[in-house]
């Protein structure tokens, strides 16, 4: 490291910048961020599997809701069962609604 870099105070340039990034991204910022984040991958991993199944399930069985809403079906072949109120499509439909929570 050059000695321009350096500070009277013994801070580099670098250091300073970063304390500014801290200080203006605020504390926990990107824990936060990166744990929603994280989820809702998760919920459109989980969701395009649901989707997959359920597109299954229906050129079984047809339109009928018994078959579509029945959980077992969906374990049986290692897919979380996911309520309409969990699905990726309802997050996506809803998403600029003020009261939608994820």
């Amino acid at each position: 490291m050059s000695k321009n870099n350096k500070q009277e105070n013994g801070q580099t340039l670098e250091s300073i910048l970063f304390n500014c990034r801290n200080a203006l991204r605020g504390a926990g910022g990107t824990e936060k961020n990166r744990d929603a984040v994280i989820g809702l991958v998760f919920i459109k991993f989980a969701g395009d599997k649901f989707e997959k199944r359920r597109k299954e399930l229906k050129e079984e069985y047809g339109d009928i809701p018994a078959f579509l809403e029945k959980k077992s079906f969906y374990l049986a072949k290692n897919v979380f069962y996911l309520q309409e109120h969990c699905r990726w499509s309802y997050i996506v439909k809803e998403a600029n609604s003020n009261d939608i929570a994820v």
